[in-house]
């Protein structure tokens, strides 16, 4: 009987040691222990007493986007040249034989110094204009510098020049380089010759 009061005692002895021991340890950490509370309260910030300074600077281009842009006004310089100048082909005139819209080597050197202009000038639009001296019907003068504007029209285009940049004119005997009646007078004007138009409505077309 003693014997097992005195393993009684021994275990609540141990017991009550035990216990102060836990109190302490759970009362030392309260943070570790959420209420309800706890979870539906605002988070605090990080450093409560620094004020927030809000960053209105631009951003900065992507090293990409500076490319670009660099390279568009390369481009525009590119197209911007100073020493730039219009292919002009008033001076140039080309003569024909009498009744006759065939092409002479004399004829075929100016055309190419045509050719090399509009190449060089790719702006520039060229009227071709066909002229008959006044031998014979005004209708048939009006026929034959039109074959000799065509012709014209024909060579230029087989040499590089684009169609639409070209536009031939049937001119007849109406425009004379000068009058008489000698074949003198009759070699100047069965002729072609050439103006230049850089609008949007060239040779009356609308924009």
């Amino acid at each position: 009987m003693m014997t097992r009061m005195r393993q009684l005692g021994l275990c609540a002895a141990l017991l009550l040691s035990v216990l102060p021991a836990c109190t302490v340890t759970d009362a030392q950490n309260p943070e570790d222990i959420l209420s309800e509370d706890d979870l539906d309260a605002p988070a605090a910030p990080a450093v409560a007493d620094e004020p927030v300074v809000e960053d209105k600077a631009q951003p900065a281009l992507a090293p990409e986007a500076t490319n670009i842009i660099t390279a568009v006004d390369d481009d525009v310089v590119d197209y911007a040249i100073a020493d730039y100048k219009s292919f002009d082909p008033s001076g140039i005139i080309v003569h024909f034989e009498f009744d006759d819209a065939r092409l002479s080597e004399v004829t075929i050197a100016a055309l190419n110094k045509i050719v090399a202009g509009m190449k060089k000038d790719p702006l520039a639009r060229v009227s071709v204009r066909g002229h008959a001296d006044k031998q014979g019907t005004e209708g048939y003068n009006k026929t034959l510098s039109s074959r000799r504007a065509k012709v014209i029209e024909d060579y230029l285009i087989q040499h590089g020049i684009e169609r639409d940049r070209l536009n031939p004119v049937s001119m007849g005997e109406s425009d004379p380089i000068e009058d008489g009646n000698t074949v003198t007078v009759f070699k100047k004007n069965r002729r072609g010759d050439f103006t230049i138009n850089y609008g949007p409505s060239a040779f009356g077309k609308a924009p």
